[in-house]
């Protein structure tokens, strides 16, 4: 079992069920601190990324990253997923060609006490992107149901040089 920090759509459960093809375990509400969330478009992306991303998004396609700042905080979700589930993401983020893997503390809000918890995410290493605040944002930064529907076609590719 593994505790992974979503953010973006990746904080939404329809979004990891149609990434794995399971539903979560469950899923609570967090924040990650010296993170900055970032909206990147697909002109910014490394061109192995890009060349998967352009078969089923056109130029004007964004996602959200995240990115090192030690004066942010991006609003998450953390979820229990099954081994199996993680590495589904891992291919779905396109680890190790456009994100890379990263473990970093998350907190939970429990009676006004912020309680850590050790999780992974992805992060993007060295990418141009725009900051976004990372607190009240749009979950889904593309349409919902088409984002949804690549990621249940998409389920069973295995996408090559991904690191998980």
């Amino acid at each position: 079992m593994k505790l992974y920090f979503g953010f973006g759509a990746n904080r939404d459960t329809e979004m990891i069920t149609a990434i794995t093809g399971q539903k979560p375990f469950f899923g609570f509400p967090a924040k990650i601190k010296n993170f900055e969330l970032c909206s990147q478009a697909i002109s910014q992306m490394p061109k192995p990324a890009q060349k998967i991303l352009k078969e089923c998004w056109d130029e004007n396609f964004l996602s959200y990253g995240i990115r090192p700042n030690f004066n942010e905080s991006v609003d998450g979700t953390i979820w229990l997923l099954t081994d199996k589930q993680r590495k589904d993401i891992c291919y779905w983020e396109l680890t190790g060609l456009w994100s890379e893997k990263i473990k970093v503390t998350a907190f939970i809000n429990i009676a006004s006490l912020q309680i850590p918890i050790k999780v992974e995410t992805e992060f993007l290493p060295n990418q141009e992107a725009a900051q976004v605040s990372g607190q009240h944002y749009k979950t889904f930064i593309v349409p919902k149901e088409k984002l949804l529907k690549i990621a249940r076609q998409s389920r069973n590719i295995l996408v090559p040089e991904v690191v998980v």
